[in-house]
This record gives C-alpha cells, structure tokens and sequence, in this order.
C-alpha cells in the first residue's frame, strides 16, 4: 500500500512539474551549463535515470539551482537510491528559501512531499 501510494504522488508530481532544460533555453548553444542540462533532461525523459544523474551533477557543479536537484532527486527515487534523494529534496527546499517566484515555491512542495513521505516508508 505505501510503495502504491509513493507510486502514485510521484507520478503525479512528475506529470505537473517544468522541464529543466527549459530554465536554461536562453544560454548560448556552447554554454556547458546548457549542454549539461538537455543532456540530463533529455536522459531523464527517455528513463536513462544514470545518465539522468550524472549530467544533473555535471550542471549544477557549474550553477545550482532548485530545478536541478528536484530532477536528480527524481532520478535517484528511479534508481531506488533513496538517501541521495532525500538529500536533494532537502537541498531543493533549502535553495527555494532564496528565490521568490511561483515555480520555486512549486518545487518546495514537492520535495516537501516526497520527504514526507520517504520518511513513512520503509525501502
């Protein structure tokens, strides 16, 4: 019942949240931040969740940003890597404190979410 419900918020937050290549679209073509962020966005959406992880890392070595690590986290929730998760929820809503737009505020809950209810599951 708990890894249903886990299941079932986690796709429906998926299915309402931005893409994170989006956030970066005005970057010029050669910016390494860009190439990082399709590169994770775009494994992330073909369910490469490794490939995922590892370009989300690689961008947000270079610019941390919410969005970054709501993904990654994501990512690590596919791969059942469950503790790195959290940390990146914890870390999306720590960033959010810094930012005052919609979209942040979105991610926030979000992450709120999912460590609530990580936190109620055993894995």
């Amino acid at each position: 019942m708990k890894k249903s419900l886990l299941c079932f918020l986690f796709v429906l937050i998926f299915n309402i949240t931005f893409s994170y290549a989006g956030t970066v679209k005005d970057l010029p073509k050669n910016n390494p931040l860009r190439y990082y962020a399709e590169k994770a966005s775009a494994a992330y959406y073909s369910k490469n969740y490794y490939v995922a992880i590892e370009n989300y890392s690689k961008a947000l070595e270079i610019h941390k940003v919410p969005d970054g690590y709501l993904y990654r986290g994501y990512s690590y929730l596919y791969t059942k890597q469950y503790e790195l998760a959290k940390k990146d929820f914890i870390t999306v809503i720590a960033l959010c404190q810094y930012y005052n737009d919609e979209r942040c505020k979105e991610y926030s809950y979000y992450a709120a979410d999912l460590l609530n209810l990580l936190d109620n599951i055993k894995y």
